[in-house]
This record gives structure tokens, C-alpha cells and sequence, in this order.
């Protein structure tokens, strides 16, 4: 008897002992829920006030709305206005390269270095058309074969080839050669207003280049009047040059008044515009011309 109920002490005690341990388990059960429980409560309240700023954006941008429809229509506007108005403010690309090309040319005037270089290129450009020049006229020693130097100082002199000695006008010897470095010099003169657009008349007038082949003053010469062969020579080959070079520059007129007339030279006959002699008695200047009183 004593024994049964010693073997059912035993027995409530291991039940005891055991329901101890699950109550250990369950409580530690009960306290990981209710860390999850915690869990999601503040998960919750999170979205909570998620829900809550959204709301409050909603409701802001309600009483916003109609601000943004007034910003719209006005920038619509404003592009409306720029597009359709774009082309008068539009600037030419070609009224541009004008513009910066005038800029340019203004500078050049006013910046002393650059007119000076363009000063001695100038001179440089007329005193190679000149040396040019010279070449195609009759001429004696020393001015034969020398090249032109022209200064705008002003200035001009010669380089004979064979010294490379610099001669002054005052030192170039027969009037031939003054004759020939003149007109070289007019005419190279105008090959540079040609050649930089210079807004200078293209018109030469030139008087009596028989000068050195004639006695001064007297009436109309025909070639075969020169004493020398040599002269009337000159006389031809001045006068070719007069042509030729008159057709290679654009628009240069040449006004000849001069004595000789040279008959056997059918061009020249053709420019005659008028020959004023005794024989036709017409003149220059007429002779009922009004007097000053």
C-alpha cells in the first residue's frame, strides 16, 4: 500500500515537474508574441502617418491646383508669344558678316599699327606694279632694267641693276625717262585703287607724251616729223602701252590730249575724238567762248 502510493507521489511529481517546463515554454512563448504584437503596432502607426502626410499632400495639392492651372496657362502663353514673335528678332547671318567686316575695317583705321602696315604694303604693291611698268616703256641708262621704289612720304627713287646704286628723279638723266617712270607711276597708281576696291575715279588725263620727241608748242605732228627713227619708235611703244595697259584695269578711262597724230596706227586714229587744229580752226577752249567782264 505504501509502496502504490510512493509510486504516485512519484508520478504527480514528474507531472508537476513537467508541466513546470511547459510553463516555462509558453511563457517564453508569450512574451516573443507579444514582441511581434509590438512589432507590428509600430509598423502600423508608420503607415499610419504615411497614410496621414498622403493625405495631407492630396488635400494641399487640392487647394493648390487651381495655382499650377494659372502657372500653366501663363508660361503657355509666354511660349505662344516667343515662338510667334521669334522671327523679328532673327539677325541675318549675312547682315552679321557685314557688320563684324565694317568692325574690322573701323579698327584698322584707328590702330596706328595696322594703317602703317597697310601703308607699306601699299607702297610695296606700287612699286612692283611700277617695276612692271617700266619694263614695257622705252627708256635710257640708267633708269633700263631698274626697279621703282615708291615712298607715300612722299617719295620716289630708282634702283639701277648694275651698281644697285638708289637714284633720285632728280639723277634719272633724259626726259624720256621721266616720261616713262610718270606714267608707270599714274598707272600703277591706279592698278592699286582697282586692286583694293579704293573709291577713287578710275580717269587719267594726260598732256603731251610726244614732249620729248617734239620741239615745244606748234600745231598738229605726224610721226614721220621726229628726227630720229629711234624717236618715233618710243613714240609707238608708248602709245601701245597706253592701250594695253587702259584694257587690262576695269573701268580706267585715259584722256590723251597730245599733238602727234599717228596715222598708221588704225586704233589710235579710232580714239581721236577730236582734233583741234589750225587747218580745222576748232580749239579746246572755242574761240566765242564768253569773256570775263
Amino acid at each position: 500500500m505504501a509502496e502504490q502510493i510512493q509510486n504516485s507521489l512519484n508520478l504527480v511529481s514528474s507531472e508537476v515537474l513537467a508541466f513546470d517546463g511547459v510553463g516555462h515554454r509558453l511563457d517564453s512563448h508569450c512574451e516573443h508574441i507579444e514582441s511581434l504584437i509590438s512589432c507590428k503596432y509600430e509598423r502600423l502607426n508608420e503607415l499610419e502617418s504615411q497614410l496621414s502626410g498622403l493625405v495631407r499632400l492630396e488635400e494641399a495639392a487640392d487647394d493648390n491646383r487651381p495655382l499650377f492651372h494659372d502657372r500653366a496657362r501663363v508660361i503657355g502663353r509666354i511660349d505662344q508669344f516667343l515662338e510667334t514673335t521669334a522671327k523679328d528678332f532673327q539677325t541675318n547671318l549675312a547682315d552679321s558678316t557685314s557688320l563684324v567686316s565694317r568692325i574690322e575695317e573701323l579698327r584698322d583705321q584707328v590702330d596706328p599699327q595696322a594703317r602703317r602696315e597697310r601703308l607699306r604694303d601699299a607702297e610695296n604693291m606700287v612699286s612692283s606694279f611700277a617695276t612692271e611698268m617700266l619694263a614695257d616703256l622705252p627708256t635710257e641708262l640708267p633708269a633700263t632694267d631698274s626697279r621703282v621704289v615708291f615712298s607715300s612720304t612722299p617719295g620716289l627713287s630708282i634702283v639701277e641693276p648694275s651698281r644697285r646704286a638708289v637714284l633720285t628723279m632728280a639723277e634719272i638723266g633724259s626726259d624720256q625717262n621721266y616720261l616713262a617712270i610718270h606714267l608707270a607711276l599714274a598707272f600703277s597708281l591706279q592698278k592699286l585703287f582697282e586692286t583694293v576696291k579704293a573709291p577713287v575715279p578710275g580717269l587719267l588725263v594726260i598732256d603731251q607724251i610726244s614732249r620729248p620727241y617734239y620741239p615745244k608748242g606748234g600745231d598738229e605732228k605726224r610721226l614721220q616729223e621726229m628726227e630720229k627713227d629711234d624717236d618715233q619708235l618710243a613714240m609707238q611703244q608708248i602709245v601701245r602701252f597706253l592701250f594695253e595697259e587702259t584694257a587690262r584695269q576695269a573701268g580706267l578711262q585715259v584722256i590723251l590730249i597730245e599733238h602727234a597724230y599717228i596715222e598708221n596706227d588704225p586704233e589710235y586714229v579710232a580714239a581721236v575724238k577730236g582734233r583741234w587744229t589750225k587747218a580745222s580752226g576748232v580749239k579746246l577752249i572755242p574761240s566765242d567762248w564768253p569773256l570775263r567782264s
